[in-house]
C-alpha cells in the first residue's frame, strides 16, 4: 500500500475529508499537523516523507527530504511562490509538483485595489488634513476615477485573472502580459514575450501596472529601469507577487526621480524589508508587510484541489496546478 504523507494543519472538517480522501483512494495516510513550536512535528515529517510516494505539505520541509526520496511521485505545496523549493532534482526524478494556485487569489485581486485607491486618492494627504481639522486636500497627480483608465497585469495566471475580473467591473482596460498566449475573457489584449512583446513598450501608455507573475529566471528584475522609464510619469506600480520579480534600486530612482507617480508593494526583495530602506520615507509609496487578507474559501478551495489530484493522480491524469520545469526554473 502507497503511503501518503499529509503534513498540514486545516480546520479540523477539512482535515478529516482530505484524509479520508487519501484512505478512500487505497492509500495508507501520515497525518502530521505543523507546529512551529514543537520542532519534534518537522524531525517525524522528514522522517514519514523518506518511503512516501505522496507529499501534501502545508508547510515547507527542507528540500534535501524530498529529493533524496526513491519512491515520491507526487508532491503538493499548498501555497503558491514555491521557486524556492520545487527543483531541478524533483523536476529531473518526474516527482509531478503541485501548488496551492487560486486558493487566496480574491484577496490578492481585492489588496491590489487597496494599494490603487490609497495612492490614487492620495489617502496620506486625506488623513493629514483630517488630523488638521481642514476641509481641504492636496493632490500632486489628477484625481480621477479608474473608470476607462488601463491596467496591464504582468502575469496571467489565477491572481492576474482575478485582478483583470476586477478591473474591468470599474470599467477599466485590461491588458495581460505572459511569457505565452493565453485567450481570457477578463483580458482586452494580451500580449506575449514568445511572440516578440516587449514590457518597456507594453507599459508606454498604461496608468497602472501590476506584479503578479512567479519569479524565475526569466522574470528576475523583469521590471527594471528601461520599464520605468517608458512609463508615463502619473502611471503607478503595484507588487502583489515576488520582491525580485522588480528591480529594487531601480524602483528607487525612479520613485526619487519621479518618473513614476507611485508603488504600492506587499513584497520586496528581502524581507523583512531593512529599517533605513528608502521605500519607507516616500509619501507616494503604500507598504503592506506581505501580509493580505485571507480569503473564506481558501481551504475550501485547497482541500478541494487536492482531493480532485487524487483522482487524477490514481487515474493518470493531468493534475490541477501541475508545475513545469520550464515555468517555474527557467
Amino acid at each position: 500500500m502507497e503511503k501518503a504523507l499529509v503534513y498540514t494543519n486545516y480546520p479540523s472538517s477539512y482535515q478529516e475529508e482530505l484524509n479520508k480522501a487519501f484512505s478512500d483512494a487505497g492509500f495508507s495516510v501520515v497525518w502530521i499537523a505543523p507546529n512551529p513550536n514543537d520542532g519534534s512535528l518537522k524531525e517525524r515529517a522528514c522522517r514519514e516523507a523518506a518511503d512516501a510516494s505522496v507529499a501534501i505539505l502545508g508547510a515547507g520541509l527542507p528540500v534535501s527530504v524530498l529529493e533524496s526520496s526513491s519512491v515520491l511521485r507526487w508532491v503538493h505545496f499548498d501555497w503558491v511562490g514555491i521557486e524556492n523549493a520545487a527543483t531541478k532534482t524533483l523536476f529531473d526524478k518526474g516527482v509531478i509538483i503541485t501548488n496551492g494556485s487560486g486558493r487566496n487569489s480574491i484577496c490578492l485581486a481585492e489588496h491590489v485595489f487597496y494599494f490603487i485607491f490609497t495612492m490614487t486618492y492620495e489617502s496620506r494627504h486625506i488623513l493629514e488634513a483630517q488630523d488638521r481639522h481642514e476641509w481641504k486636500v492636496k493632490h500632486d497627480y489628477p484625481y480621477a476615477s479608474l473608470y476607462g483608465r488601463s491596467m496591464l497585469i504582468l502575469g496571467t495566471g489565477s491572481i492576474g485573472q482575478a485582478i483583470a475580473s476586477r478591473a474591468k467591473a470599474f470599467g477599466m482596460r485590461t491588458i495581460g502580459f505572459s511569457r505565452t498566449r493565453k485567450d481570457l475573457a477578463m483580458f482586452d489584449e494580451i500580449l506575449a514575450s514568445s511572440e516578440g512583446a516587449i514590457l518597456q513598450d507594453a507599459v508606454k501608455d498604461i496608468d497602472f501596472l501590476v506584479v503578479a507573475a512567479s519569479l524565475n529566471k526569466s522574470s528576475y528584475h523583469m521590471v527594471d529601469s528601461r520599464v520605468f522609464e517608458a512609463m508615463k510619469p502619473d502611471a503607478y506600480v503595484v507588487n502583489i507577487s515576488r520582491g525580485s520579480v522588480i528591480d529594487e534600486a531601480a524602483l528607487i530612482e525612479a520613485l526619487r526621480e519621479k518618473r513614476i507617480a507611485g508603488a504600492g508593494l506587499d513584497t520586496v526583495e528581502q524581507e523583512p524589508l531593512s529599517q533605513d530602506s528608502p521605500l519607507w520615507d516616500f509619501p507616494s509609496v503604500v507598504i503592506t508587510p506581505h501580509s493580505t487578507p485571507q480569503s473564506p474559501l481558501k481551504f475550501e478551495i485547497g482541500v478541494n484541489t487536492v482531493i480532485e489530484n487524487i483522482g487524477r493522480f490514481r487515474s493518470g491524469a493531468k493534475l490541477i496546478n501541475a508545475q513545469s520545469a520550464q515555468d517555474l526554473l527557467n
